[in-house]
């Protein structure tokens, strides 16, 4: 009997063009595993969408992605560049043009991928789309990120509800033996997305359920263009709570 904590491993035939993210963490040590909650840490345009949905692309495992903060547009045109190479400028004057086939086809074939696109779900919302893929797909999907955090409603004084969120995907995690990953905010000293984002930088200082938190920062100048994925907490491995560790990749957000 496998266990319900082991790594969900990459699919090198899904999303076969795309960055390589899902490898170099592995190589670090950083794993995702199933019936556990992880969170992704970034400011605003820094790339923590991007990443969490190349994530999801490369895994190969079926996932459920709740991209409140991002419209299908924008979604289509990010995965179509990420597979293709092309930039999502050129994706999107070709789709609005009414010539991209190519890339809708692009993301049709990554079909281990499903997205749910309400612009503000509640926790009865997220356990209805995870219900209904699994009477779609005969089961439960084995990689979940709800993007993000501030986007899911829940009643009452806000740091309280933003607790009962991620309480509530823990347990769905666990239930349902998925990895759950959550998209948040740094405070504002980090808003910027320039400087490492230590345990302490999180919004609402909201670290205590996640099992693993990666923060993002980004380097750009004349030279490079670099996001340094800081491992500020894990459980079942390596991180620096100060961010003084960062694991490097080549970021191009276009």
């Amino acid at each position: 009997m496998q266990s319900a904590t082991r790594a969900l491993m990459g699919n090198p035939s899904a999303g076969a063009c795309l960055p390589d993210v899902l490898e170099q963490l592995a190589e670090a040590g950083i794993h995702f595993r199933r019936s556990q909650l992880s969170m992704i840490v970034a400011g605003p345009g820094v790339g923590k969408s991007a990443v969490a949905t190349i994530l999801a692309a490369r895994m190969g495992a079926g996932s459920l992605y709740f991209s409140a903060d991002t419209d299908p547009h924008t979604m289509t045109c990010r995965l179509a560049a990420a597979v293709s190479g092309v930039d999502q400028e050129t994706v999107d004057v070709a789709l609005r043009e009414g010539r991209g086939e190519q890339y809708l086809e692009i993301v049709d074939g990554l079909d281990h991928l499903q997205f749910c696109y309400e612009p503000s779900p509640d926790l009865f919302d997220i356990h209805e789309e995870v219900d209904c893929y699994a009477m779609v797909f005969g089961e439960y999907p084995e990689f979940i990120v709800v993007d993000n955090l501030m986007d899911v409603y829940a009643e009452g004084e806000d740091l309280k509800a933003k607790k009962t969120v991620l309480d509530e995907l823990n347990t769905l995690a666990r239930d349902i033996e998925a990895h759950v990953m959550v998209l948040h905010h740094a405070v504002g000293e980090y808003e910027n997305g320039d400087k490492p984002i230590p345990l302490k930088g999180i919004d609402n200082k909201l670290g205590k359920k996640p099992t693993l938190i990666l923060s993002l920062y980004r380097v750009v100048d004349a030279w490079t263009n670099s996001l340094g994925v800081c491992p500020i907490k894990h459980r079942n491995g390596k991180a620096d709570s100060n961010a003084k560790w960062a694991i490097w990749f080549k970021l191009d957000l276009a």
